[in-house]
């Protein structure tokens, strides 16, 4: 699960450098958009990792 919500987050920045920043932001709540949805991923892989130890 943790892979799969990393490879998305990293999809998702590929986007971003493919795109520009000019670029999203050109477009609307894009650039908005896509950092609630890295802020999610980021959350999800915090709360993924919660029940284990950092250092495992």
């Amino acid at each position: 699960m943790e892979a799969l919500l990393t490879a998305r987050a990293r999809a998702l920045l590929q986007d971003v450098v493919n795109h520009g920043l000019s670029g999203t932001a050109r477009s609307g709540g894009s650039a908005r958009r896509i950092a609630a949805m890295l802020a999610a991923i980021r959350e999800r892989v915090i709360k993924s990792r919660a029940g284990r130890s950092p250092f495992a």
